[in-house]
C-alpha cells in the first residue's frame, strides 16, 4: 500500500489511517477466516485497532476490521472461484485458496479498480511457483478456465462473410490475403481428454466431489481442441484434427492461406494427402463460424 499516491490536500491524520486500514485488510486470513493476531508494526491487533477505529454498540474496534479483512478475502477467493471452477473443484474450495488462491493474490494483488483481470496471471504463476506433482494438469486447468472466461468478455473484430467471396464455393480469391483469427478463440493440444472431463466435473455441485471418485480422464491419444465463442455468444469446444490445429495456429498469428498451405507442406508433408479433401471444408466452416477476419 506504500505505493498510494496522495492528493496534498489531504490531513495526514487520513492518510495515516487509510494507509493503516489498507495494508491491514490486505494481510491474508488465517485457516478459520480470522484477522492476523498482530498488526503489521508488530502490535496485538486488539490494542492497535483502538487508535484508528472507534468501537461500535456490539464490537471491539479489532473485530470491527477483521469485517472488512475477511470481505477482501471472500470476494477475491469467490472471483478466482468463479473464473477457475474447473481448478476449484480440482482441490475442493479449502485447498484451493490455501495452496492457490491466497498465495496468489499475495503475489499479484488487484491494482485496478476493475477486478476483471485479477486472474490473468495465474496460469503463469502455477507454471512459476506451484510445486506439487500434477503441476502440468493444473496448468492446463487453468489455463483452459482462463481462456473460457476471457474468451467470453473479448472483442469480436468484423469477421469475413462468405457473401465478401465471389463464389462461396471457391475459397481461391482469398488465397494472397492476410486473415487472422478472432481473439476469443483458444487452440490446445492435450495428452488427455481435458474438456470433456471438465465438462463432467462441471456438471456436478463442488460438494459431490469430496465423497465421490473423479470421472476417467481419457490418455489414449494426442488431442487438438479449438475453444470458440458461438453466434450466441456462448463459449463452445470443439475436437479438431491435428493438420487443423496446425493451420488454425498460423492464423492466430495472421498469415495467407498460400502461406499456412505451404507451411503445412513443408513441416508436415505426410498430412497433405489426408488433409487434402477436407481442408476447402474447413475454410468454409471457419468463415461460416466468422472465426477468420481480414487485415
Amino acid at each position: 500500500m506504500s505505493d498510494i499516491k496522495f492528493d496534498p490536500s489531504v490531513p495526514d491524520t487520513l492518510k495515516m489511517t487509510q494507509q493503516w486500514f489498507g495494508t491491514v485488510i490486505a494481510r491474508p486470513i488465517d485457516e478459520n477466516s480470522r484477522i492476523n493476531p498482530v498488526s503489521p508494526s508488530g502490535q496485538s491487533m486488539d490494542e492497535e485497532a483502538k487508535q484508528f477505529i472507534s468501537p461500535s454498540p456490539t464490537l471491539q474496534p479489532h473485530k470491527r476490521i477483521e469485517i472488512y479483512n475477511q470481505q477482501y478475502w471472500w470476494r477475491l477467493l469467490s472471483i478466482l472461484h468463479d473464473i477457475f471452477p474447473l481448478t476449484n473443484r480440482l482441490f475442493g474450495y479449502f485447498d484451493f485458496n490455501q495452496s492457490i488462491g491466497i498465495p496468489y493474490l499475495l503475489a499479484n494483488p488487484p491494482h485496478t479498480w476493475s477486478l476483471n483481470p485479477l486472474g490473468h496471471k495465474l496460469p503463469a504463476w502455477i507454471q512459476e511457483e506451484y510445486r506439487s506433482s500434477d503441476k502440468s494438469f493444473v496448468f492446463d486447468a487453468a489455463a483452459i478456465d482462463l481462456a473460457y472466461n476471457d474468451g467470453f468478455l473479448t472483442e469480436q473484430q468484423q469477421p469475413l462473410s462468405l457473401s465478401d467471396l465471389p463464389d462461396p464455393n471457391d475459397i481461391s480469391y482469398l488465397l494472397d490475403k492476410k486473415l487472422t483469427l478472432q481473439p476469443h478463440i483458444y487452440l490446445f493440444s492435450l495428452d488427455y481428454d481435458l474438456f470433456r472431463f471438465r465438462d463432467e466435473m462441471l456438471g456436478k455441485e463442488p460438494e459431490h466431489w469430496e465423497d465421490h471418485d473423479f470421472p476417467e480422464l481419457q490418455k489414449d491419444k494426442q488431442y487438438s481442441f479449438c475453444l470458440f465463442r458461438n453466434h450466441f455468444n456462448n463459449m463452445c469446444w470443439e475436437e479438431i484434427e491435428e493438420p487443423e490445429l496446425f493451420l488454425l495456429n498460423l492464423f492466430k498469428h495472421g498469415t495467407t492461406i498460400e502461406k499456412a498451405l505451404q507451411a503445412l507442406e513443408d513441416e508436415h508433408e505426410q498430412w497433405i494427402d489426408e488433409s487434402a479433401g477436407k481442408l476447402s471444408d474447413w475454410f468454409q466452416k471457419w468463415i461460416a463460424r466468422k472465426w477468420l477476419f481480414k487485415q
